[in-house]
C-alpha cells in the first residue's frame, strides 16, 4: 500500500469520527447560518492538518495546514448547502428522505478526500 492509500484511509476515519462522535458530543449548531457550524468545520480542518502530517511529517505543517484549509472551506459549503436546502425544501432529519440528501452530502466530503489526495500525489509525486 502507498502512503496515499493511508492518507485516504486516515481522512475517512477522520471524517467519521468528527461527523459522527464529535459532532454528537456537542449542541447543534445552525449551519444554515454562513460558518454557522465553525467549530465543526474547525474539527475537520484541523482533524485533516493531523493526518496529513501523520503520513507526511511534521516538518510538512504547511502542506498539511494548507489541506486542512481547503477541507474547512470545502465542508462548509457542503453542510452550509445541505442545510439551507433542507429548509427549502421543508425537510427534516426525521424523514427517510433526509438520507437521500445525507447520502449525497457524504459522498461529497467523500469527493473532497480524494481532492485532497490527488492534490497531495501532486505535490509529493509517486515516491
Amino acid at each position: 500500500m502507498t502512503i496515499f492509500t493511508w492518507l485516504l484511509f486516515g481522512l475517512i476515519i477522520k471524517h467519521a469520527y468528527m461527523d459522527l462522535y464529535v459532532q454528537a458530543t456537542r449542541e447543534p449548531s445552525s449551519k444554515t447560518k454562513y460558518l454557522g457550524g465553525f467549530r465543526h468545520y474547525l474539527d475537520h480542518g484541523l482533524g485533516t492538518a493531523v493526518v496529513v502530517m501523520l503520513c507526511f511529517g511534521i516538518d510538512e505543517w504547511m502542506i498539511a495546514l494548507a489541506l486542512g484549509m481547503f477541507d474547512f472551506f470545502v465542508h462548509s459549503m457542503i453542510d452550509f448547502s445541505k442545510a439551507n436546502l433542507m429548509k427549502k425544501l421543508g425537510w427534516t432529519r426525521d424523514e427517510r428522505r433526509f438520507w437521500k440528501i445525507q447520502a449525497v452530502d457524504q459522498a461529497l466530503h467523500y469527493i473532497t478526500y480524494m481532492l485532497i489526495v490527488i492534490s497531495a500525489y501532486n505535490y509529493y509525486g509517486a515516491g
